[in-house]
């Protein structure tokens, strides 16, 4: 086979190995997006759910006594921006602050 033809399908193969690639990303993302969707949702049902934040953190700190208070809180405040600040629009990030 002539050298020239080699390379030519040398770079079809690797194209196509770009594209399943890019593919694949793509249906990562898709996933991604829609974790944070659930996680976004969940947490804003749980924070409404008629427990005090108080209460969530005590018991989740029961749950994971080597996890600090001072951070279950810090978790618990940013879940329900998940959304907004990987999904949603930079504008929407702003009004969050």
């Amino acid at each position: 086979m002539p050298k020239r033809m080699k390379r030519s399908l040398i770079m079809e193969d690797a194209d196509e190995r770009a594209a399943e690639e890019i593919a694949i990303e793509s249906e990562e993302i898709e996933e991604l997006v829609d974790a944070i969707n659930r996680i976004s949702e969940a947490s804003e049902k749980l924070l409404k759910s008629g427990l005090s934040q108080r209460a969530l953190i005590l018991l989740l700190h029961d749950a994971c006594s080597n996890v600090g208070k001072r951070e279950i809180k810090e978790v618990l405040n940013s879940l329900p921006r998940l959304k907004v600040l990987y999904i949603e629009s930079p504008k929407e990030v702003e009004k969050i602050g």
